[in-house]
C-alpha cells in the first residue's frame, strides 16, 4: 500500500508540473479576447488609410483627366483655327 501512495503521489506531481506549464502557454479567454481587439482595431485603421489613399487617386486621376481634357480641347481649336486662316493668308501672300 506504501507503494502505491508513493507512485500516486509521484504521479500527482508529474500532473501538477504539467498542469503549471498548461497554465503558463496556453491563452485565456481574455487573452484571446485581447487580441481580437486589438485585430479589429489594426483592421480599421488598414481600411481607414486605404479609404484615404484610394480618395487621393480619384482625386488625382480627375485633375489628370481634366488636364488632358483641357489640353485636346486647346489642340482642337488651335487646328480649327489655323485651318481657317492659313488658306486665307496663303492667298494674300500669293502662295496659293
Amino acid at each position: 500500500m506504501e507503494h502505491r501512495v508513493t507512485k500516486l503521489e509521484s504521479e500527482m506531481e508529474a500532473i501538477k508540473l504539467d498542469l503549471g506549464i498548461l497554465k503558463a502557454t496556453v491563452a485565456t479567454k481574455a487573452d484571446l479576447a485581447e487580441v481580437k481587439a486589438e485585430t479589429k482595431a489594426a483592421v480599421a485603421e488598414v481600411k481607414a488609410e486605404t479609404k484615404a489613399a484610394v480618395a487621393e487617386v480619384k482625386a488625382d486621376t480627375k485633375a489628370a483627366i481634366a488636364e488632358a481634357k483641357n489640353a485636346i480641347i486647346v489642340w482642337v481649336v488651335g487646328s480649327v483655327f489655323l485651318a481657317q486662316l492659313l488658306p486665307g493668308l496663303l492667298r494674300k501672300l500669293g502662295l496659293q
